[in-house]
C-alpha cells in the first residue's frame, strides 16, 4: 500500500481536517453543475425552491430530451450527502424521472441556482466529546 498523504479531494467531496474535526465541502462539485448547464451568469436564488410551486406528473410540456433532467437530478442527489438544505427540493423533483416536464426542469433549475447563491455552505463533522 502507499500512503497518499492526508484527504483533501476524494470524490467530489473537499475535505479540510481542523482541530474540531473535519470540513466536508461540494464546492467545487456545484461549480461544475453550474458550468454544465450554463447558469454562470444567472441570478443566484434565495430558496431551494418557489413556495408557490406544485409540480405534478402532468404539469407542463414533456422535455424532448429526458436524459439531461436525469442527469441533473442524479448530480443532485449526490450533493444531498453534503446539503441538507436541498434535500426536500431534490427528493421532490426525483418523483419526475419517468416523465419529466419543461416546469420540473426549471425547478430543477433554480434548485442548482439556490446553490450558487449559498456556495460556501460546508458540513462540520465534528469530533466527539464523548469519553
Amino acid at each position: 500500500m502507499k500512503d497518499l498523504r492526508e484527504l483533501r479531494y476524494f470524490l467530489g467531496l473537499e475535505i479540510v481536517r481542523i482541530a474540531q474535526g473535519l470540513f466536508i465541502s461540494q464546492k467545487k462539485y456545484v461549480m461544475d453543475i453550474i458550468k454544465e448547464y450554463n447558469l454562470i451568469h444567472s441570478r443566484p436564488m434565495k430558496l431551494p425552491l418557489h413556495t408557490q410551486v406544485k409540480l405534478t406528473v402532468d404539469s407542463g410540456t414533456p422535455i424532448p430530451q429526458a436524459d439531461q433532467y436525469r442527469r441533473l437530478i442524479d448530480r443532485l442527489l449526490y450533493l444531498t450527502l453534503t446539503r441538507p438544505d436541498v434535500r426536500y427540493a431534490v427528493q421532490l423533483l426525483s418523483q419526475f424521472l419517468q416523465a419529466p416536464t419543461m416546469e420540473h426542469m426549471q425547478a430543477a433549475l433554480h434548485v442548482v441556482q439556490y446553490l450558487k447563491d449559498s456556495l460556501g455552505q460546508v458540513l462540520l463533522m465534528a469530533n466527539s466529546s464523548a469519553a
